[in-house]
């Protein structure tokens, strides 16, 4: 029973702490790069076929993901290409334009709305 207490009691102190950082609203004024979408990875079956027939040659391929709209405390890296993971998900995302090497736990706030979202990186 102790073990749980401490358990919901650090869980409790995280909540607090992205509370605290998301309240101070003073991430708007950080750096920001706008995102056109949310995508989720999907594996892709060998044999698989394109629409002429022939082999589709990817590994997995990427579909849309309609995300809760809010303000998240996140952490994103680098992925394959242009898309970039949210650390500790299966989501994945691509912003509006070129944003050049995120690097690996680049931490910010993630605000959400129905036409993608903007992502504030952390000084």
């Amino acid at each position: 029973m102790k073990k749980t207490y401490q358990l919901l009691g650090g869980f409790v102190l995280l909540i607090l702490a992205s509370y605290e950082v998301i309240a101070q609203d003073n991430w708007r004024n950080w750096e920001s790069e706008q995102i056109s979408g949310f995508y989720v990875k999907q594996d892709i079956p060998y044999g698989a076929l394109d629409q002429n027939g022939n082999l589709f040659y990817n590994d997995y391929l990427f579909l849309p993901k309609k995300l809760e709209e809010g303000t998240y405390e996140v952490s994103i890296s680098d992925s394959n290409g242009s898309m970039l993971q949210i650390d500790g998900t299966t989501i994945y995302l691509k912003f509006s334009l070129f944003v050049g090497f995120m690097g690996y736990g680049t931490e910010g706030v993630l605000v959400v709305n129905a036409y993608g979202g903007t992502f504030y990186k952390q000084p």
